[in-house]
């Protein structure tokens, strides 16, 4: 597949004229973001974009949550769906200190009225050093998309099999925001719906983000 195809969609009316959208429900085209490079990659081998060079996406659906997976230890966790323009549906995971950046946006957004999936994100590799060597973190900037863009968006989600990558839910998650995703651990556990002991309880704009979730 050639590089240009593999590249996030950023325009909303490119989206809606596209005769197909791909999606296996569960498995969506895996794609990283390389904190060592700065670089997007997909599914771990093919460079998207040159090293420390933005990028932007239109978020499709999202969820922050907390978890063990992927051979890491119990942290934090945001996951991005978007179209490539491949028409292609994507995920995208950050964590770490990129979450926390991400996060900041949401309170940004809660102000406006509106979450992840209404803005069209651009992702800012920064570089960092510490003993270990230099290594990049994301920061995030973002462009609210007009109101019939948003409801464009709204039915492209709504159209699709319930949204979520498979290989990554073990049932173990607390959910700290979400929004157009499939959560099957929700069905089997009571235990995300509250706190858990010694966190501070959701702040407001998560509460509005988790406003609309597709159950199994």
């Amino acid at each position: 597949m050639k590089n240009q195809t593999l590249q996030p969609l950023t325009d909303v009316k490119t989206l809606i004229e596209l005769s197909e959208i791909k999606y296996l429900p569960g498995f969506p085209r895996k794609y990283r973001f390389d904190a060592k490079n700065g670089k997007l990659n997909f599914n771990g081998e093919i460079d998207i974009t040159p090293k420390g060079q933005a990028f932007s996406l239109i978020p499709l659906a999202h969820r922050i949550f907390t978890d063990e997976i992927l051979g890491y230890s119990r942290r934090k966790w945001a996951e991005l769906f978007f179209i490539n323009q491949a028409g292609h549906l994507c995920s995208l995971l950050f964590h770490g200190y990129s979450v926390d950046q991400l996060q900041l946006i949401l309170g940004d957004l809660y102000y406006e009225d509106a979450g992840l999936t209404d803005i069209r994100l651009t992702v800012h590799p920064e570089p960092r050093s510490n003993d270990f060597g230099n290594y990049y973190v994301a920061s995030f900037g973002f462009e609210a998309l007009s109101a019939p863009d948003r409801e464009q968006m709204e039915l492209v989600a709504e159209s699709l099999p319930p949204i979520c990558r498979q290989d990554i839910f073990n049932g173990d998650a607390q959910y700290h925001a979400w929004k157009n995703v499939q959560l099957p651990e929700l069905e089997h556990s009571d235990s995300t719906s509250e706190p858990v002991s010694g966190e501070i309880p959701s702040p407001p704009w998560e509460e509005a983000e988790n406003g609309k979730v597709v159950y199994t």
